[in-house]
């Protein structure tokens, strides 16, 4: 007559069904955070070197070592030419700098200390000259970085230049 097995109280499942103005909500936080995370990383402060490497006869030197260091921070950024010879640093806080370019079977060519600003490309081209390794030149002289890579013109106005810059609704009273 009796059983002896026990039996589990069965439990019951709680489900909440969210109000479709509250899933709106969440909708839209998850929006809204996605595009600020976008303008957060348009916003960088940093600047690019970029440039072509070639030997005396044009041709584009393969595997050259190129070295970017900050002047202020002692960091050196690294990159190497490609199969066409064209270098490309990325992502450089601004700042002063020195470069370098070497490779083996040339001599290496150093650039002395140039500022970056904030979203600048500069281009430096290098024709490196055949020679020992224990060789250095060092280019005096150069050309300023262009922004050959970009097609505006630009420029930084401090706080002083900024409150005399003419408004609209200002008159020659206030």
């Amino acid at each position: 007559m009796g059983n002896s097995a026990q039996t589990e109280p069965v439990k019951h499942l709680q489900v909440r069904i969210l109000h479709p103005a509250s899933l709106g909500f969440c909708c839209l936080a998850l929006v809204l955070s996605m595009f600020g995370v976008q303008t957060t990383v348009a916003q960088e402060v940093t600047a690019t070197i970029t440039g072509t490497v070639s030997d005396p006869s044009g041709a584009a030197v393969v595997g050259a070592a190129v070295t970017a260091k900050s002047g202020e921070r002692g960091i050196t950024y690294s990159g190497e030419t490609n199969d066409t010879g064209i270098y490309r640093i990325s992502q450089l806080p601004v700042g002063s700098y020195n470069l370098r370019i070497e490779k083996t079977g040339f001599q290496t060519s150093l650039y002395p200390t140039f500022v970056l600003h904030e979203n600048q490309v500069a281009r430096f081209d290098v024709e490196l000259k055949v020679g020992q390794v224990s060789q250095t030149i060092e280019v005096t002289g150069a050309a300023p970085a262009l922004k050959t890579e970009a097609t505006q013109v630009d420029t930084i106005i401090n706080a002083a230049a900024n409150d005399n810059l003419p408004l609209a609704a200002r008159t020659m009273s206030s």
